[in-house]
């Protein structure tokens, strides 16, 4: 089996690859947000909407841009809570979240065998955020706040603008 090199994540990102994904993370909290409110679209669809975010500012940045471990992860868990919600699937969900984030891992996997940039710890990283909101949801009301999520998407695209 061969092994993965390793992405160097010390390697800045050049300006242009900021400037874009932070315009994409931006328009993306400005979207979510009122995709949430305005639409009033359910709160269990906050995973995929974000996850799917941060993929299409992964595309925004090309194959060595980032943020591609966290797009995977996040989108197919997002994608695993809608489908046990809208299908009415009678499965257990935890079983559910542990399958889908194991299939992004794999696809993030997948793209770093093809020069994307993926890290590990990304991959890991987007897998403990899953489960400590999971947990944490229930308690804290911020956890289900799509105010919270739109703020960090927001805060998000700064960073990215103001480092670039």
């Amino acid at each position: 089996m061969r092994a993965l090199a390793p992405v160097p994540t010390h390697t800045p990102k050049p300006a242009t690859t900021r400037r874009a994904q932070g315009a994409v993370f931006l328009t993306g909290a400005l979207g979510y947000y009122a995709w949430m409110k305005v639409g009033n679209v359910p709160f269990y669809w906050t995973p995929l909407g974000i996850g799917l975010i941060y993929l299409i500012a992964a595309g925004a940045g090309g194959p060595r841009g980032g943020h591609w471990a966290t797009g995977c992860v996040i989108a197919t868990w997002g994608l695993g809570v809608v489908l046990l919600v809208e299908l009415d699937l009678e499965l257990r969900g935890v079983g559910v979240y542990i399958v889908a984030l194991g299939l992004g891992a794999l696809i993030a996997a997948a793209l770093a065998r093809r020069g994307f940039a993926v890290d590990v710890l990304g991959v890991a990283g987007a897998i403990l955020a899953a489960g400590v909101l999971l947990l944490l949801e229930p308690e804290l009301g911020a956890a289900g706040n799509p105010d919270v999520y739109a703020a960090g998407l927001a805060l998000l695209g700064v960073v990215n603008l103001a480092r670039s």
